[in-house]
């Protein structure tokens, strides 16, 4: 696993990598209407991190995506819908994809969807100084 790997080059970055549990509960606080009352929320990460990748996309800024049928694929196969009780926003496994229509997982979506998993501080520091085995004989990632 890449996040072992990760780790496993040191506290450096340890301290940076952090491990996602898609069905963990969200991070951020409901959206709040027009009223100033909370919105249903999302039920969990998973959900989460595909909501802030839609809103990404609607950004007035506009967002730089390569011009692949498969992640538009990806983008737009699971459905969603709404907790019976709790009220909050649901999204369709994969299981159910392939079982109800034949749709594969939606990996190439969700390595998009992680970059959303955590706040980015953009005063923080960027160090670039990976380790050999990182970046091999033809750069970085090969």
């Amino acid at each position: 696993m890449i996040y072992d790997v990760l780790v496993g080059w040191g506290r450096k970055y340890a301290t940076v990598c952090r491990l996602i549990s898609f069905g963990s509960s969200p991070i951020h606080p409901p959206k709040l209407d027009k009223d100033g009352k909370p919105m249903a929320g999302y039920e969990n990460r998973r959900v989460e991190m595909w909501g802030l990748s839609r809103d990404w996309l609607e950004d007035e800024g506009g967002a730089d995506i390569p011009d692949q049928d498969s992640l538009q694929a990806d983008a737009c196969a699971p459905g969603f819908h709404y907790h019976p009780t709790r009220g909050t926003l649901l999204l369709e496994s994969k299981q159910k994809m392939k079982a109800d229509r034949g749709i594969g997982s939606t990996d190439e979506w969700d390595s998009i969807v992680l970059t959303f998993a955590e706040p980015v501080n953009p005063d923080e520091p960027v160090e670039d100084d990976l380790p050999a085995e990182a970046v091999g004989e033809f750069g970085w990632m090969n």
